[in-house]
């Protein structure tokens, strides 16, 4: 179960009492988004198409035994767990007004950690270098959290991000109906970290699930909710067009890709599919 909830960070690096946190770094409050299909780039990619191999029942609340099963790590875990099992180390577990919420890691280089008030409001990512055990960035999202007038149990949360070739891809939604937004939720958004300024954002509910993933040309998400329909979708990397949506029979939580296969958890299905470029 410890292997499991360490979700790979692989921390041991820097996770000694010695060890100082320090932010500094300049937060940059990050402009509000267009909440609509938006890009500075080109399409590169052709859809990446996904042959269906197994989709089995699942028993809605086994998801640690599905990543068991199958060697997983959790794609991000609760800053709670996180202290628990990595009792002496000293990252800042507040910022402003703000408390550390979630941490994840990205294949020894980047540490990931998301603050905000609670789990409904999560508003400010940071980001380490793990080799030099020095924060590199800061974002705000407070412009990302409402895309209507509507302020009721629709802002917006960073949810999830990574950092690939000098850009910075990250998820914001929140965890309620879409109709609560006019639609206007579950983006994925692309940001240049020399320049600080948005290269694309996706078109509207392409993701609610807890990761996404890169994939060579592509981004690999998926969307689903109560009352909704439920898709993995398949984005152009380059511009965040997207390509492709498949249908599933319930709402996508987790997405995994071992070699050329990729996992799909959903609410109440296990579904395996391979890929073909």
């Amino acid at each position: 179960m410890k292997t499991l909830l360490t979700i790979a960070l692989l921390l041991i690096s820097f996770l000694h009492a010695e060890y100082a946190a320090k932010f500094g770094v300049n937060v940059t409050v990050l402009p509000k988004p267009p909440f609509s299909y938006f890009t500075t780039k080109k399409t590169l990619a052709n859809s990446l198409k996904l042959v269906k191999l197994s989709e089995k029942r699942n028993k809605i609340t086994d998801d640690l035994e599905w990543f068991k099963k199958y060697k997983f790590y959790l794609p991000k875990i609760k800053a709670r767990k996180f202290f628990e099992i990595y009792k002496n180390t000293q990252l800042p577990r507040r910022y402003k007004q703000t408390s550390l919420l979630e941490v994840f890691s990205d294949k020894q280089k980047y540490l990931y950690l998301i603050y905000g008030k609670n789990y409904g409001e999560k508003r400010y990512l940071f980001v380490m270098d793990l080799l030099s055990k020095k924060f590199l960035y800061g974002f705000d999202f407070i412009n990302y959290a409402y895309s209507t007038s509507n302020r009721r149990f629709v802002y917006q949360s960073i949810e999830y991000a990574k950092i690939d070739n000098g850009i910075l891809y990250f998820a914001t939604y929140h965890n309620t109906y879409a109709k609560d937004s006019k639609g206007k939720n579950g983006y994925i958004s692309a940001l240049d970290l020399k320049s600080k300024k948005l290269l694309w954002q996706s078109r509207p509910l392409v993701i609610r699930t807890e990761n996404f993933l890169l994939y060579k040309n592509w981004i690999i998400s998926g969307y689903g909710f109560t009352l909704e329909r439920d898709y993995l979708y398949i984005l152009d990397k380059n511009s965040g067009k997207t390509l492709k949506k498949y249908p599933l029979k319930s709402a996508p939580e987790y997405i995994v890709r071992k070699g050329r296969k990729l996992y799909v958890r959903t609410y109440n299905r296990d579904y395996i599919f391979k890929l073909k470029n």
